[in-house]
């Protein structure tokens, strides 16, 4: 009986040796490395999105082409490059009125291009002078954000 047993376990003890083995040899050794690398960078392209609306102030009206005449004619004046503005949208809505006549109101999007935050800050102030109500910034970039990402 002890013979019996000890050949068991002889038999149980190298079918788990082959079996490790077997393991062991199809294994390919590597290296996995994951990380993450930070780099604050002060972003020199700054889009801000201003909208232009026809309102009503009092008797008179304030149509779209005024309003941008008289935003263009500001930055000229305060040294902004006009070519660093565009159209990003238009659109009208016809509004209905019970009593009155009936209009389509219009709304126009430019998006300023600007560089640093003293541009951001100089032109808020342009806008708010000329009653420009709608202004954000809605996006922050740099012009070599590549390259930092190559680096970093």
């Amino acid at each position: 009986m002890r013979k019996i047993l000890l050949a068991a376990y002889a038999t149980v003890i190298s079918f788990t040796a082959m079996s490790q083995q077997s393991s062991v040899k199809d294994e390919i050794p590597n290296i996995e490395v994951t990380g993450s690398a930070e780099l604050e960078i002060v972003p020199d392209e700054i889009f801000v999105n201003i909208l232009l609306k026809e309102k009503s102030k009092g008797a008179d009206r304030w149509k779209i082409e005024t309003q941008e005449d008289n935003l263009v004619k500001k930055l000229q004046e305060n040294g902004f490059n006009l070519k660093d503005l565009s159209l990003s949208n238009a659109a009208g809505d016809y509004e209905y009125y019970f009593f009155r006549k009936n209009q389509v109101i219009t709304t126009k999007s430019l998006l300023m291009k600007l560089s640093t935050a003293g541009e951001v800050n100089k032109l808020f102030k342009i806008l708010d002078k000329l009653d420009i109500e709608d202004a954000r910034i809605i996006k922050t970039s740099h012009s070599q954000i590549e390259q930092f990402r190559k680096e970093t």
